[in-house]
């Protein structure tokens, strides 16, 4: 396609009528609104400080109620950025996993592709068990929730991803109990991001659990469903490795 660089790979997050093209426009678009909110903030915060004792202080509650107004915007805005750039974060949660459970008896399998299913996960296989981790972002409006144990994603019902995800789990524990001689049980973890979940919120619905990253590795280390040596977990790692490779 002329114009197109060569440098890029084909996104559709790229175009100019995707959501995040649009979405990026708006947020451009919404600069002198975010501006008037966060003087307002601070004209607040002086004139309450001054107030309240004086001119100094005033100025001290002014500048930290400018700064966490920012503060507030930009984390919204890098909330997003997996779903901006058009991702669905498996290489984000895969740094997370490495970064902590890696180092502490854990293995992680990245961008592995499980036989009979669409997609790419992360295999960890630890101490308490296996898990089965799939990454999604949404756009930044969409509530991620839990209704009557159902999940819901904006207005659509989520019962589809969770059953293809809970279907993937069933086939990396059969798999595996197969190929290394004993039970191995697997769970499956939806990672969540972008869209509206607050970060100190686990849900559980339609028989997975749905949670963000920051929340992954203690989730993991607090949830243990099986009790695996060491000589086990490398033996389900290397089953693992042989069974499911990773993407190209």
């Amino acid at each position: 396609m002329p114009g197109r660089s060569i440098y890029i790979e084909d996104n559709p997050a790229f175009s100019g009528g995707s959501e995040q093209a649009t979405y990026e426009v708006k947020w451009a678009e919404d600069g002198k609104k975010r501006l008037r909110v966060m003087a307002g903030a601070a004209a607040g915060g002086l004139v309450l400080g001054t107030i309240a004792a004086n001119l100094g202080i005033g100025l001290l509650l002014g500048i930290a109620a400018f700064a966490g107004t920012w503060l507030y915007f930009w984390r919204r805005h890098a909330a997003s950025s997996v779903w901006r750039r058009g991702r669905h974060g498996h290489g984000r949660s895969a740094r997370i996993l490495n970064w902590t459970l890696g180092r502490a008896g854990h293995t992680v399998l990245a961008h592995r592709v499980v036989p009979g299913h669409e997609g790419i996960f992360t295999l960890v296989i630890g101490p308490g068990g296996t898990w089965v981790v799939d990454s999604a972002a949404w756009h930044p409006e969409s509530d991620v929730a839990a209704y009557s144990g159902k999940l819901f994603i904006g207005q659509k019902p989520g019962a589809a991803r969770a059953a293809a995800l809970h279907e993937t789990a069933q086939t990396v524990a059969r798999l595996l109990t197969d190929a290394v001689g004993f039970g191995v049980r697997t769970a499956p973890l939806l990672v969540v991001h972008g869209g509206r979940l607050p970060a100190y919120r686990v849900l559980v619905a339609d028989g997975i659990t749905v949670l963000r990253p920051a929340r992954l590795p203690l989730w993991i280390r607090a949830h243990r469903f099986a009790d695996l040596t060491p000589e086990r977990i490398g033996a389900v790692a290397r089953a693992a490795n042989h069974l499911m490779p990773p993407r190209d």
